[in-house]
């Protein structure tokens, strides 16, 4: 996944959807107590999926900050929702949780001044050059 824009900061991060036996525990210690009381209220066969989704949206945050993993993860508090963000406002920044696939999840972080966001899935689907 590449991100272009004309003079913003974006953060991307991928993860591909995997079994993490171990994934309570990193929540516990990398997760706020919302984010945890959310991903405990799924179901036990999404949680998962959901923590990726957690984990993802701070990455991504991380990244468009630029002090990445400097910022204690268990300071950026994701508001989530049973459905995936098209655009959500945290703080300074507007994420797009992106792509359809079951094995993977991506999202993408740019300044809150971002009001619209294009994504193309290949060379073809891009509109001609001007």
């Amino acid at each position: 996944m590449i991100a272009v824009t004309n003079g913003l900061s974006p953060g991307i991060d991928i993860e591909v959807i995997r079994p993490v036996q171990e994934y309570r525990g990193i929540a516990s210690r990398y997760f706020t107590p919302r984010e945890l009381e959310w991903l405990n209220s799924r179901d036990e066969k999404d949680r998962v999926r959901n923590f990726f989704r957690i984990w993802v949206l701070k990455e991504a945050v991380l990244k468009a900050d630029g002090r990445g993993l400097s910022m204690p993860l268990n300071e950026v508090d994701m508001e989530l929702s049973d459905t995936p963000l098209s655009a959500s406002l945290w703080r300074l920044w507007r994420l797009w949780e992106l792509g359809s696939r079951e094995d993977c999840l991506a999202a993408v972080a740019l300044d809150s001044a971002i009001t619209s966001f294009v994504t193309f899935d290949s060379p073809q689907d891009c509109p001609p050059n001007p």
